[in-house]
């Protein structure tokens, strides 16, 4: 079996490292072999020559000791020392290339990882879904993201990378490269269709979750389907949520990685044959916490504010406010839409004013 060598320079400053503490230690013992030193002077001298302070409060007298002084701390410590010093901005020269280039392996715990990125407008997209993340008042808006994707090879745009993004960049996704994302340590893992309008991209999608599952991931999984019909195969396999991969609208995603179940009531609203927002122009004053009973009673879908006499909307007011009304606003399923005379009918025989 051939054995790889490794000549990365935070391996060279560490066998470095390992000969300068040799070096000291027995620069140390000739100092108290030749110079009769107490080991904590002969320590002292040791670092302080070696670092090039030299406080001149010591110095060795002998030829031995002076001999030892110049091959192992001159001839031997101070180079290495440099040396490191070179090694170790070489190192920093690396990592950052590293992880511009998306090779760098990434050692997080409770973070989001996104695979895959959408094929057009990928910069645009998570620079939206990230700010909205980012400016929510939920316990993940802070969290670390990683996007796994095969762009960027060039770098995170920097409008990406300020919001405290990393990226993996690889060709396919492989246990490597989730690796180098900590994915096994995610709090929550995102599989986006990388191609929206194609149905091939749910067979990606499915393969993605059995692979995490296989791998012992056991956070949450929110993966986009494409074809609708797919989504209780991807449920079935370790799914958490599914939903639409509706590009226009990224806040979609992040309400369902902050507050699961939410997505639902958004994707109803912007899907077709869903719930609909609904205006009624009805002028009444009543308690609206009454109006919101009355609306759930009557069957007539779920109020979520009005439209006052000065034509402001008002969304979620105070349940004891008592509310001037021109129109009221609710989501209603669109099969279950009632006309205006009916919304009327129904109403009029319930205890709605103070």
């Amino acid at each position: 079996m051939r054995s790889s060598l490794d000549f990365s320079p935070m391996s060279q400053i560490r066998q470095l490292m390992l000969l300068l503490v040799a070096l000291l230690l027995l620069h140390a013992v000739c100092m108290i072999v030749f110079e009769q030193m107490h080991w904590l002077d002969a320590v002292w001298l040791t670092f302080t020559t070696a670092t090039t302070v030299g406080f001149g409060d010591f110095a060795p007298r002998s030829i031995e000791g002076r001999i030892a002084t110049v091959l192992l701390l001159y001839g031997g410590g101070i180079i290495i020392l440099a040396r490191i010093g070179g090694l170790y901005f070489d190192y920093l020269m690396e990592r950052r290339m590293k992880i511009l280039q998306g090779k760098w392996h990434w050692e997080m715990r409770g973070h989001i990882v996104f695979i895959n990125s959408p094929v057009h407008g990928a910069a645009e997209y998570f620079r939206l879904a990230i700010e909205d993340l980012r400016e929510s008042a939920a316990s993940m808006a802070g969290a670390a993201v990683v996007i796994h994707s095969d762009q960027f090879a060039d770098g995170l745009p920097e409008e990406v990378r300020r919001l405290e993004v990393a990226h993996v960049h690889s060709p396919s996704v492989s246990e490597e490269s989730l690796g180098r994302a900590s994915v096994l340590e995610a709090g929550v893992v995102v599989i986006l269709a990388a191609d929206n309008g194609s149905t091939a991209a749910d067979s990606v999608t499915f393969d993605l979750i059995h692979r995490l599952r296989d791998m012992g991931y056991d956070g949450r999984i929110i993966a986009e389907v494409v074809r609708q019909d797919n989504k209780r195969r991807l449920l079935s396999i370790g799914a958490n949520t599914v939903i639409r991969p509706i590009r226009s609208y990224p806040e979609l995603l992040i309400r369902s990685i902050i507050a699961p179940g939410t997505e639902q009531v958004i994707e109803e609203l912007i899907s077709h044959n869903g719930a609909v927002s609904i205006r009624y122009d009805i002028a009444l004053r009543a308690r609206w916490s009454r109006l919101q009973a009355a609306f759930a009673d009557q069957r007539l879908g779920v109020l979520i504010g009005y439209v006052d006499g000065d034509g402001h909307q008002v969304l979620s007011p105070e349940g004891a406010d008592d509310v001037d009304v021109q129109a009221l606003i609710a989501i209603v399923r669109e099969d279950q839409v009632r006309s205006l005379a009916q919304v009327l009918e129904a109403l009029r025989s319930m205890p709605i004013t103070q």
